[in-house]
């Protein structure tokens, strides 16, 4: 023919890119070859020089729907050179089926001495996929573990969701968990990196982390900074706060409240003195008595424990 679109492309993005719904001002180049030896007029009507969209496999989608316009200034195409055409369209927020869309150039042009205009469809059609968004929420109340003795280390875990088609990688170095109360915080970093594709609930791990003594004891409210990238390399962050999930517990101290033998008199070689004691944890953990060694002293604070079974 005596025009030739020979490519089509969208500048720095990969062969086949991913845009999700709501994606403006995707870039498309297009080369327009002029083979004629006569100087040509490029039909400015976005309709006879422009883009044709559709679903794949499927029929034409109006241009409109994407609002298609041109962003070059080129008018004439010299003889027997090469320009390139530029074009800008954006991706609705909805109404559109999710997958795979091709594109293809048309072109018109005249030399204004022949009347009719000189046509051309690409050939070969140029294809993106449409996605929806990502959403990332916290399931409140699944961190795990809920709570800590001071001292002790824990490694996180928490289940978030993650709603919308397109695919999230998250990022160890620049995720975190935050367990914070409006003076105090302690903060750990996502364990791996972590790719979610399907929708539905997924448990994430943070670093092990030590639980310091002078962390004051009390509730926490839970902060997660998720960083990553999406599926279509844009940029993806969210911080999710859930309030009251984390307690953080003072040790366990056992103290003598009581103690009790059952007999005000005894005699040598008496077995099976019943004695009662008593013990109280002034602490926020659980005790566990594993051992109780008893301590036996005479009237002049002699050890005597000896005489004692």
């Amino acid at each position: 023919g005596a025009i030739n679109i020979s490519q089509l492309t969208f500048p720095g993005q990969p062969i086949v890119p991913t845009f999700i719904l709501g994606h403006d001002s995707i870039l498309v180049r297009m080369l327009l070859r002029n083979f004629q030896l006569n100087t040509l007029y490029i039909d400015p009507n976005i309709g006879n020089t422009g883009l044709v969209f559709r679903l794949a496999g499927g029929s034409t989608i109006d241009p409109a729907t994407f609002n298609l316009r041109r962003v070059d200034t080129t008018s004439v195409l010299l003889p027997l050179a090469t320009d390139t055409l530029e074009f800008l369209y954006d991706i609705p927020t909805s109404g559109l089926t999710l997958g795979e869309y091709w594109i293809q150039g048309i072109a018109q042009a005249t030399d204004s001495i022949n009347p009719a205009f000189y046509a051309e469809t690409a050939v070969n059609e140029a294809r993106f996929n449409i996605t929806s968004d990502a959403v990332l929420s916290y399931i409140s109340n699944s961190l795990v573990p809920d709570q800590a003795v001071q001292g002790q280390t824990i490694q996180p875990q928490v289940q978030i969701v993650k709603t919308g088609a397109a695919g999230i990688t998250l990022n160890s170095s620049t995720s975190r968990l935050i367990l914070r109360t409006v003076s105090d915080s302690l903060i750990t970093a996502l364990d791996a990196n972590y790719t979610l594709t399907a929708e539905g609930s997924f448990v994430i791990s943070f670093e092990s982390t030590l639980i310091p003594l002078i962390l004051p004891s009390g509730l926490y409210d839970l902060s997660l900074e998720l960083r990553g990238s999406l599926i279509t390399g844009d940029l993806f962050e969210t911080t999710l706060v859930a309030v009251g999930q984390f307690t953080v517990l003072q040790p366990a101290r056992l103290v003598l409240q009581s103690y009790d033998i059952q007999r005000s008199n005894v005699f040598r070689g008496q077995s099976g003195i019943p004695a009662v004691i008593q013990l109280q944890n002034v602490g926020e953990s659980i005790a566990e008595l594993t051992t109780l060694t008893l301590q036996f002293r005479d009237s002049l604070d002699q050890n005597i424990n000896n005489q004692w079974v």
